[in-house]
C-alpha cells in the first residue's frame, strides 16, 4: 500500500494499512476524512447489526461448525463494510451532516 491511498475507496475490513491511512488523513485534515470515517463508523453499527441478527435465528446444522462460523463473520465482515461503502442505511451522512 502506498502512502497515496485514496482514503474514499473501499477497505477490507482486515485492512490495518487502510486504517493506518485514514488516521494519518483525518490528523492532516479532519474535515477531508470526515465522510470515511463515518462510513467506517457505520461499518461497525452494521457488522453489530448482522451479528445481533444472527444470534436471533436458530441455526441450521449445515455451517452448525467452527469454520462454517468463520466463514459466516468474514462474509459478515466485509457485507458491512460494502454496505457502507454503498450507502448503507444512512447513517454516515447524517453523521457528516450533523458534524
Amino acid at each position: 500500500m502506498t502512502a497515496s491511498r485514496d482514503i474514499s475507496a473501499g477497505v477490507l475490513f482486515h485492512d490495518p494499512a487502510g486504517l493506518s491511512a485514514l488516521k494519518r488523513k483525518a490528523g492532516e485534515d479532519p474535515a477531508k476524512a470526515l465522510l470515511p470515517v463515518a462510513k467506517q463508523f457505520e461499518s461497525v453499527y452494521l457488522q453489530m447489526m448482522l451479528k445481533s441478527m444472527r444470534a436471533a435465528v436458530p441455526e441450521s446444522d449445515l455451517l452448525n461448525n467452527e469454520s462454517g462460523k468463520a466463514y459466516r463473520d468474514m462474509f459478515d465482515n466485509q457485507l458491512s463494510v460494502n454496505l457502507a461503502e454503498q450507502g448503507g442505511i444512512g447513517l454516515a451522512k447524517v453523521m457528516v451532516k450533523q458534524l
